[in-house]
């Protein structure tokens, strides 16, 4: 059976990238959805509504708004990224019961369903509390949950457990070559795997569990899937 490799990271220095690098990076990737924006606002714009039948408006409408998502999604990655690594991320901490932070992960589920990979969450005691920003852990979960559904073959299974206090998220994807784990958390680092990107969604993801004074590592074996976790402290009950 192949080992089992792991890795958890120190803070550290992000590693160095030029300036250009970063550009095209960014300037690649938003030109493919505002391209999707451009291609069905013309659709819109083009032709008369009334010419259109309700659902080609719709599904016009529909394309934009997740091509503006996306967008959205990465400028926000940007953001945060510029937070974290001038040491400038803040969070709203509150009492926040851990089977409603996992319940969050039912927003996955349509994107699960698009390679339809099944998204199992294991139930959890309805009294473990994490004292953290919801909103901040979510982030991190959905991360990890996205990326396993990006990287698993159709038809598999991705897991998303807790063990007391730590969230588990487990894919059947092709797993992380051991020479690779110590760069993942790297802001701007990406798998030859995972095409063109910016880099920044495990890097978002370990800041925002070192702010909350947790950890986050990764176990892989490769052509047999990844586990990652992460832990926060938390408190027993409310």
């Amino acid at each position: 059976m192949p080992e089992v490799s792991s890795w958890s990271l120190a803070p550290q220095p992000a590693r160095p990238q030029s300036r250009d690098e970063v550009l095209s990076i960014v300037s690649h990737d938003l030109r493919d959805p505002l391209n999707v924006i451009y291609v069905y606002a013309q659709r819109l714009s083009r032709d008369s509504l009334l010419a259109q039948s309700p659902d080609e408006v719709r599904g016009n409408a529909e394309a934009i708004l997740r091509a503006t998502a996306r967008m959205g999604r990465m400028i926000d990655d940007l953001f945060d990224g510029t937070k974290i690594g001038g040491g400038a991320l803040r969070l709203e901490p509150a009492q926040h019961r851990v089977a409603d932070i996992l319940a969050d992960v039912s927003d996955l589920r349509p994107l699960a369903l698009q390679k339809r990979i099944r998204l199992e969450v294991q139930p959890v005691e309805g009294s473990l509390v994490l004292f953290c920003d919801r909103a901040r852990i979510g982030q991190v979960l959905a991360n990890l949950v996205a990326n396993a559904i990006k990287f698993s073959p159709e038809e598999r299974t991705v897991t998303i457990s807790t063990e007391c206090v730590r969230f588990d998220v487990r894919d059947e994807g092709p797993g992380i070559a051991a020479e690779k784990l110590p760069h993942i958390f790297e802001r701007f680092w990406q798998s030859n795997a995972a095409g063109r990107g910016l880099g920044l969604g495990l890097f978002i993801a370990k800041g925002i569990v070192d702010a909350h004074g947790g950890r986050i590592w990764v176990e892989s074996k490769e052509r047999a899937g990844s586990a990652f976790f992460f832990c926060v402290p938390a408190e027993t009950s409310v």
